[in-house]
């Protein structure tokens, strides 16, 4: 065991210990976290959710951009999981520093195995043996390079991911992500970075990509903590550079549901989610004219097809030029269009702008 995961591993059992001693001693749970995979004992109290039953086929996938990670997007993941859950946490972004567990925590009788593996554990018996047990899986977030060198080196499946594929493709069970985990479901995925990843993308033509797990089924590239950090210049640069059609770039604290049976993408919880489009003529030194439109909470959509229906609750208004306050990046400009197809839309009474949909955007470098 390193010194790393002992310290953290003790730190654990102490706070377990002092809280025992401090109150009702007929909830104590004891979690040993010193293994590469280790359990967390179901709770027998807390959230109730109701189940949704798994049938054979592929399950669905609850994509989250990253920020907080609401309860009510944990219970869908539960829910997906099966009337007799367990969640395999895959901790392995975040090199097992974060305490994974407690976003699942709150509910009761879900069985949870967290698991931080480096690359020479995806092929043990035993790690493949507890993944093939598992109805559910969420990757947290971190550092996506780290969960593509793990689980898909040069474009390759280890045991690890070959077990979660099945599991998820043929049985029905459900793969969620946070931030990292989210961006790495699809052909490739970026680096986890700020503002200056648009300006090194745009203005000088760097930026960052490792094999994706390939889960979606579709050539479509996810981004996470989109509008937060200003992300959508590099995410053009991305589609122009590896001719992937179409982008979804979810904004922190909101999740996307990609449902198994292959219907409409749905925004769940949160604030944005931007689908982006390509065209045919972009290229690396000319990201002008791709097209984007902006999503809201339940909002659905199609990202290979760009059939969008917007929420029934939502009012189309007039356009606007400007629909988003993106983030001022020095270095690139952004240029907005609209078109003969561009429609806004509000909440009733409001004429301030949830959902945009057929515009068109430019980014240069100044």
């Amino acid at each position: 065991m390193n010194l790393r995961r002992m310290f953290r591993a003790t730190a654990l059992l102490c706070a377990l210990l002092l809280a025992a001693c401090a109150g009702d001693k007929s909830g104590i749970r004891v979690i040993n976290a010193s293994t590469t995979v280790y359990d967390v004992p179901s709770k027998t109290s807390g959230t109730a959710v109701a189940p949704i039953a798994q049938s054979n086929g592929r399950g669905s996938l609850i994509l989250h951009g990253g920020g907080t990670f609401q309860h009510e997007i944990a219970a869908d993941v539960v829910a997906l999981a099966g009337p007799d859950p367990r969640l395999c946490l895959i901790d392995t972004a975040d090199n097992g520093e974060g305490q994974i567990y407690r976003f699942f925590d709150d509910f009761r009788d879900v069985r949870l195995s967290v698991l931080n593996l480096q690359p020479s554990d995806t092929g043990r018996p035993d790690v493949v043996a507890a993944l093939r047990d598992c109805t559910g899986f969420f990757f947290g977030g971190g550092a996506p390079q780290r969960l593509s060198e793990t689980f898909r080196p040069r474009g390759h499946d280890t045991p690890a991911l070959a077990a979660i594929r099945e599991r998820f493709e043929k049985h029905g069970a459900v793969v969620a992500g946070s931030s990292a985990g989210a961006m790495v479901v699809g052909p490739i995925t970026l680096c986890e970075c700020g503002a200056h990843s648009s300006v090194l993308a745009v203005a000088r033509g760097e930026l960052f990509r490792a094999p994706g797990f390939d889960l979606l089924n579709e050539p479509v590239l996810i981004d996470a903590h989109f509008f937060a950090r200003g992300l959508l210049g590099r995410h053009m640069f991305a589609l122009a550079r590896d001719r992937i059609p179409v982008g979804v770039g979810i904004d922190e604290d909101t999740a996307v549901l990609v449902p198994g049976n292959g219907g409409p993408w749905v925004v769940l919880a949160g604030k944005s989610v931007a689908v982006v489009r390509m065209p045919d003529d972009a290229r690396m030194d000319s990201l002008h004219h791709f097209g984007i439109s902006i999503l809201s909470p339940g909002d659905h959509f199609n990202p290979t097809t760009n059939e969008i229906r917007v929420a029934s609750k939502r009012q189309r208004i007039s356009s606007d030029s400007t629909p988003i306050d993106w983030p001022a990046a020095e270095g690139i400009k952004y240029t907005y269009y609209t078109t003969a197809n561009t429609a806004d839309y509000s909440a009733a009474g409001s004429n301030h702008i949830e959902t945009t949909l057929n515009r068109v955007v430019s980014v240069d470098p100044l």
